[in-house]
């Protein structure tokens, strides 16, 4: 099933479902009954009981069989219960210590040497319910559907990458006669895994982008006290903690990049920095931590370089040095 289509149903259907505190108590009594049977028949009752309970839920009712498979995992008394009392209720805002836990799986990079450590990217596997409730968040909180600039095209619905390179291709086949247009291409080295928490939090909370305080503790809670262990060849690593990045693989991760990044792109459209397409600015085309300069003017387009330095300098990033590409296309004479 498609990463849309698990957006777009299981966390509307999952959210809706859990909102019923009398179901959930149910499915929690089903739950104690199978944990403190007496004997192996109680247990197997207890199990079917919660089953049938749980699908007998309405919004669950005629749903595919994948949304089903993912619902049946709440049938865990202890998850059940973490959920309903510190998410829900907003009581305590405590995310499950199982929801910050995850496998880091090493995956060699296309067209790289395999004996090169950093030709891996690692992918972070969660727990099924962990992800399914980084959806319900997502639902809740519209990350990044007010206040993203209109130039950042990467993870956003409704938007391609190839809007991007649309622009890029627009712009410059605008130069013509005695113009030259400066393209500086830009990639941010270890994007996601150099995140600092402190600052992703201070951004979210100045630019609210969608989230209101509770949303905003939640994800704070869920980004402390972070840990992860490594698989390779079979084997997995003890367990160790994560005091930056935000995950490769994880729901919010790419929304909660773009939001660590907004700022620079809104800055440079606030200064005007860079070249129009008619009266539309179009100076920095964006596909998550890809970005692309355009500037008629060098002394601008150095401007504008300075801006993305000190950017990542305040934001402890840096710009891939070996992936910076600058560009100078003149107009046909």
């Amino acid at each position: 099933m498609s990463t849309s289509t698990v957006q777009s149903e299981v966390a509307p259907v999952l959210s809706e479902t859990i909102k019923d505190s009398t179901q959930i108590v149910h499915l929690e009594e089903n739950s104690n009954k199978q944990i403190t049977g007496n004997n192996q028949d109680a247990n197997d009752e207890g199990r079917q009981n919660q089953s049938t309970s749980f699908l007998e839920i309405p919004s669950l009712k005629n749903k595919p069989p994948d949304i089903l498979r993912m619902g049946m995992t709440t049938k865990h008394s202890t998850v059940t219960a973490e959920i309903k009392y510190n998410y829900l209720q907003h009581r305590e805002e405590k995310v499950p210590s199982m929801f910050k836990t995850g496998t880091v799986s090493p995956i060699l990079k296309k067209g790289k040497a395999f004996y090169g450590v950093e030709n891996y990217r690692g992918i972070t596997v969660t727990s099924v319910i962990g992800k399914v409730f980084e959806y319900i968040i997502l639902n809740k909180a519209n990350l990044m559907k007010s206040g993203q600039s209109p130039l950042q095209f990467g993870f956003t619905q409704g938007l391609s990458p190839n809007m991007a390179a649309l622009i890029l291709s627009e712009a410059c086949s605008e130069i013509s006669g005695k113009k030259t247009i400066f393209v500086s291409i830009l990639d941010s080295k270890k994007a996601f895994d150099v995140v600092s928490h402190e600052i992703l939090m201070d951004r979210l909370h100045v630019y609210h982008y969608g989230l209101n305080l509770n949303l905003w503790n939640i994800i704070e809670e869920l980004y402390s006290g972070v840990t992860s262990t490594v698989k390779w060849k079979g084997e997995t690593s003890t367990s160790f903690d994560i005091h930056q990045s935000v995950r490769q693989g994880g729901v919010l991760s790419t929304h909660l990049y773009k939001a660590y990044i907004n700022e620079l792109l809104l800055d440079l459209q606030k200064r005007n920095l860079g070249t129009h397409i008619g009266n539309n600015y179009v100076g920095c085309p964006t596909c998550a931590d890809d970005i692309v300069l355009l500037s008629l003017n060098r002394e601008e387009m150095q401007e504008m370089l300075n801006i993305v330095d000190n950017y990542s300098k305040d934001h402890r990033f840096n710009i891939h040095p070996q992936k910076i590409n600058v560009i100078i296309k003149t107009g046909k004479k």
